[in-house]
């Protein structure tokens, strides 16, 4: 398929792919070094510290980065591709595709990639973080200061997959993790389907962040709704899974009805 290729080839050349991945591997990196500072900071021997799973950067609650991810990762995902239709009518370059490739089935597999690289990116720089953790401060579920004798688990049913978590906390960090990434997936590429109709580069960046804001503000207005998407971005918490897929179901919509808007135009070159 040519449009594929086409992306592709373009992704390849594109620097803010590179720069979005260097900086999440930053945070990620940045996390476990001041994991492993906190954990000096409390003068105690290596058995007594919180395993990889309670140090991981989606669920420590010590060096807690959930307020970093929130607001900064999105802005970083949406850097990868949601700005390239804004860049091509920038350069004026989109009348030449026009001739090249079909602009609606371009604009299709760039959602898709936009959504599914963000995944990817993030699932894999998160899967970093917790790989390292895990080779640090071992696996397993001691999430006290003691770690010789057994950790008396309790399910908290309120909160998101805890059950999984007290079965086997390598999948549950490995669900969340993907959870988490999905919703990054497909903040960036909400950010990519509002930008076929603006024209500023730095709103194109901040309309995830922008989302969540409003949102937040809007389902904490209509009480009678417990929807939250930072909620969601935050594993650590109460949540069941009916509300992620709401929060999925309301992210997939909005981004089709605005995908198919524009495709549904007439195409006028620019």
């Amino acid at each position: 398929m040519k449009e594929l290729k086409y992306n592709i080839k373009y992704l390849y050349h594109k620097k803010e792919l590179y720069l979005s991945v260097l900086l999440l591997l930053s945070i990620s990196l940045l996390h476990v070094f001041l994991s492993i500072q906190y954990c000096l900071s409390l003068n105690q021997v290596y058995e007594e510290f919180y395993s990889g799973e309670y140090q991981f950067i989606l669920y420590n609650v010590n060096v807690n980065f959930q307020g970093l991810t929130m607001l900064l990762i999105p802005i970083i995902c949406s850097m990868i591709l949601s700005d390239a239709s804004f860049i091509e009518n920038k350069l004026r370059i989109s009348n030449i595709l026009y001739l090249r490739i079909n602009q609606n089935k371009n604009i299709i597999i760039r959602l898709i990639l936009c959504i599914v690289l963000t995944f990817i990116i993030c699932f894999l720089c998160f899967l970093f973080n917790y790989i390292i953790l895990t080779i640090i401060f071992g696996s397993g579920n001691f999430a006290t200061f003691n770690q010789d004798v057994s950790f008396h688990l309790g399910y908290l049913s309120d909160f998101f997959l805890d059950n999984i978590r007290i079965n086997n906390p390598v999948l549950f960090v490995l669900l969340i993790n993907v959870c988490v990434s999905f919703i990054y997936g497909l903040l960036s590429g909400l950010s990519y389907s509002i930008s076929l109709f603006l024209k500023n580069r730095i709103v194109i960046y901040f309309v995830p962040l922008l989302f969540l804001i409003i949102t937040e503000l809007l389902f904490s207005m209509i009480k009678s709704f417990n929807i939250s998407f930072m909620t969601v971005l935050q594993p650590f918490s109460k949540l069941n899974l009916s509300t992620y897929f709401i929060c999925v179901f309301i992210l997939i919509f909005i981004i089709l009805v605005l995908t198919i808007i524009k495709i549904r135009k007439k195409d006028i070159l620019i």
